[in-house]
């Protein structure tokens, strides 16, 4: 039977601790089903969805802290990785307004709509008072959802945008 939790490590970064990190899961019967790494400085912190093997985590998530000590770890136990979604980048552009980053995430979430990353962006308009904006977006869309409806989806906020997609 194999276990999955969620691992959040954060602390100070230092050259192939990513790669270590991962060569101690893989030596204790893990693998990583996702990750994400941010770094900033002399700083990083990553969340990482670990599946292993065995079916008992405490060995591995005591193995890392033990091996890092340096770093801080949190644990949270986790479902099977999930197939139903596909993977989806979309960008959008339209006219800024307060509030607007808030009504996106609250739409996608009420669709079933996981956002992995975004970056928005707010472009000021030379010459008017108006202001653009722009989001990139990755998603994790329910594999019946098509691009049609999500288009359909943001119609609904009223933005007049204009929305492309790439898988």
């Amino acid at each position: 039977m194999q276990a999955c939790f969620i691992s959040t490590v954060s602390g100070p970064f230092s050259p192939h601790l990513i790669a270590d990190i991962a060569k101690i899961t893989r030596q204790s019967g893990g693998h990583w089903l996702s990750s994400k790494i941010i770094r900033i400085d002399d700083q990083f912190s990553a969340m990482m969805k670990v599946e292993v093997s065995s079916g008992d985590p405490e060995p591995l998530q005591d193995q890392l802290e033990s091996t890092f000590p340096q770093l801080r770890f949190t644990f949270e136990e986790a479902g099977p990785q999930k197939t139903e979604h596909r993977i989806l980048s979309l960008t959008l552009h339209c006219a800024d307004r307060s509030g607007l980053t808030h009504d996106i995430n609250t739409l996608f979430d009420g669709l079933d709509i996981a956002i992995t990353h975004q970056e928005n962006n707010r472009v000021a308009v030379m010459g008017s008072n108006e202001t653009v904006y722009q989001a990139k977006l990755q998603l994790e869309v329910p594999q019946a959802m098509t691009d049609d409806d999500i288009a359909g989806a943001l119609d609904t906020l009223n933005i007049n945008h204009r929305v492309s997609f790439s898988e």
